[in-house]
Formats: C-alpha cells, structure tokens, sequence
C-alpha cells in the first residue's frame, strides 16, 4: 500500500502558531514604519512650501504668508488644516494646498499664528519651529530663523524640547 504525504493536525497547527507569532511582531513593526513614512513627507511637502514662500518673498520683493486656512481666504491658528500661500498686502492666493495627514498633528511654535516673508528674505515676526511628536518624542522638527533661514533640527535639538510633545 502507498502511502499519501500529508500533514498531521500537530505540523498544521505548530505552522499557524508561528505564521500568529511573525503576523504579531510585523504588523505594528509595519504600522510605525507607515506613520514615520507619512511625517517624514509632511515634513518634506511643509519645507517645500517654506521655501517656495520665501522664494516668491524674494523675487517679487513683497510680503508673502504661509497660513492653515479652514475657507482658503483668512488664515486660523490649526495646522492640521490646508494651507494658504499669499501675498500679504493685496491677498492674492498663490496657491492652497491640502496638509499631509498623520496620526501626530503638525504642531508650530512661534510668535505669530502664521508665516510671513519679506521682500529681504527675513521673517523677524514669524522666527519659530514646527514641529512632530511620534510616541512622546520629537519626530522631527523645522526652524525657522529670524532671517528666514528653514532648517531642520539635530537629535540633540529634539531630544532637549522632547517636553514639547507632553
């Protein structure tokens, strides 16, 4: 008599119990690499912006404002809504654009509750920082200087204003 190969109900179920125990390691392990993901193109798309600001600042020689904007004509104080790109002494709209969504809201940190540039490049009202929490600590964060200068911060900069995200 032949024998059929097959897989006793021990094999089938010690093989589910390790395919259960890799899904459990993975599946957040892939949920926190997806939300790092998604910050660091908010992160990304945001610097875009900040320059771009200061660019048209510079070549037009007038005021432009980065602002979130709920209607696409005032400005409000809510980061996690789209944002307004505009002239500052006329209003007209550059552009609008839709924030990138995370599960850690874009937080800004500054004198003012928007952005503006001025026809030098300087931003001396609006000096300031955005920036991300992920899990109780500093994602990442952009610093905006007095002379307009956008740049990224260091992991000691991070880990001193981790009290940021509490």
């Amino acid at each position: 008599m032949k024998r059929e190969g097959a897989f006793t109900l021990v094999e089938l179920a010690v093989t589910l119990t390790l395919l259960a125990l890799v899904a459990m390691i993975a599946v957040p392990a892939t949920a926190d690499f997806l939300e790092r993901n998604r910050q660091q193109a908010q992160r990304h798309h945001l610097e875009g912006l900040l320059h771009e600001a200061r660019a048209r600042a510079v070549i037009e020689g007038r005021k432009t404002e980065l602002c979130p904007s709920e209607d696409g004509i005032s400005c409000t104080n809510d980061w996690t809504r789209p944002w307004l790109l505009r002239r500052v002494d006329d209003g007209e709209v550059y552009f609008r654009t839709e924030a990138v969504t995370s599960r850690s809201p874009l937080r800004w940190s500054g004198f003012t509750q928007s952005l503006r540039f001025y026809g030098n490049g300087t931003s001396p009202v609006s000096s300031g920082r955005f920036f991300q929490c992920h899990r109780n600590e500093i994602a990442w964060q952009l610093i905006v200087s007095r002379q307009g200068r956008i740049r990224p911060a260091t992991a000691s900069e991070n880990n001193q204003d981790v009290a940021r995200c509490n």
